[in-house]
């Protein structure tokens, strides 16, 4: 590094904005191609404790121990899967049989709306006011009731199961190989780096596994709030399948391009449309109520499990949403909190410690 302080700052400056676009590129370009073999990874990581618990303990050559542990975790994986999905799709089956005639009493509901509401409008207009809406639940009944939606979703399901089946064979076999060959994976990358970036490597690598794991644990507390949240208010509400659904809208909100305002909003909507004010009343309050803990526990549950201060974490949120969308919204505050781990390192020089 040249000595001169201006010239320093400058040339950090230029790696920084060098390492952001070759991320840039390789968010945008190859991390699905990656994808598996780095999922891969973080499993031969997550089933080293038990590898090593077989080897040290009991003796079992590693190659051996790897495999099983990797068929247990696979299965295990597999299993709640199945668990899960068995609970949604019977969810869904009983959902959708009662969809139609719920649809079909619609038309009828929502002329007494009309009427009550808009009775002072001629009643040709309040005529063609119904036949609109009509039309709008006949063409979404019709679909549902001879399930032609379903059967739609099944055939590109049914269509995209060849690359769902290579990738889950390609992430299993990658784990194996990597927790297999450890050893000869660390000393390769040992061999390529010079010993400052190696410490570079290993303390980042650290860093790194830990932030991601208390990234991991923060979502998870926000989805088991917003969750918790909803059960409770569709439960007062007395919804069918409230379990079902709230899950459903948890799901959804921790994407910010959809959020709870994705489902509530609508069936709000349509409750107010239909006579039933009290519900739709309730449901936009639900709405407003969970995007405002939402919004303003976010910053501080991912601050405090990943290490940045509150306005910081939201301003990284925001700027990784803009940047690169919802995977930015996620990965980009993992990159500040490095770029400050390296910053307080000596590694790199941004800003005074």
């Amino acid at each position: 590094m040249p000595e001169n302080k201006h010239l320093r700052f400058l040339l950090s400056l230029f790696y920084i904005v060098l390492a952001v676009f070759g991320g840039y590129f390789f968010i945008k370009y190859l991390l699905g191609l990656f994808m598996p073999f780095i999922v891969a990874y973080f499993l031969s990581r997550v089933i080293e404790p038990m590898v090593q618990a077989l080897n040290d303990r009991l003796r079992v050559p590693r190659g051996f121990s790897c495999a099983v542990c990797t068929l247990l975790v696979t299965f295990l994986f597999g299993l709640l899967v199945y668990l899960v999905s068995s609970f949604v799709i019977s969810g869904i089956a009983d959902f959708s049989k009662e969809v139609p005639a719920y649809l079909s009493g619609l038309p009828g509901k929502f002329q007494e709306f009309v009427n009550r509401v808009l009775g002072g409008l001629p009643e040709e207009y309040r005529t063609r006011i119904t036949l609109l809406f009509s039309t709008l639940i006949s063409d979404i009944s019709v679909p549902l009731s001879t399930y032609s939606g379903i059967l739609s979703g099944l055939r590109r399901a049914a269509s995209s199961v060849p690359t769902v089946f290579i990738t889950t064979v390609a992430i299993i076999v990658s784990t194996y190989f990597f927790a297999s060959s450890r050893d000869d994976v660390s000393q390769f990358i040992k061999k390529q780096l010079p010993p400052k970036w190696l410490e570079v490597y290993f303390r980042l690598k650290t860093h790194l596994f830990g932030v991601l794991g208390r990234w991991l644990k923060a979502q998870l507390i926000l989805i088991s709030i917003t969750f918790a949240e909803l059960s409770v208010a569709f439960i007062i509400l007395r919804v069918p399948y409230a379990g079902l659904i709230a899950f459903f809208i948890a799901l959804i909100d921790a994407l910010p391009v959809f959020g709870v305002g994705t489902v509530l909003i609508p069936w709000g909507a349509a409750m107010i449309l239909t006579g039933k004010f009290s519900m739709g009343i309730a449901l936009i309050i639900l709405y407003a109520v969970v995007v405002l803990v939402r919004n303003t526990i976010e910053p501080k549950i991912v601050g405090q499990q990943i290490g940045l201060p509150p306005l910081i974490t939201l301003m990284s949120i925001y700027f990784g949403f803009r940047l690169f969308g919802v995977l930015g919204m996620f990965m980009f505050p993992v990159i500040v909190i490095t770029l400050i781990r390296l910053n307080e390192w000596g590694y790199i020089h941004i800003w005074k410690n």
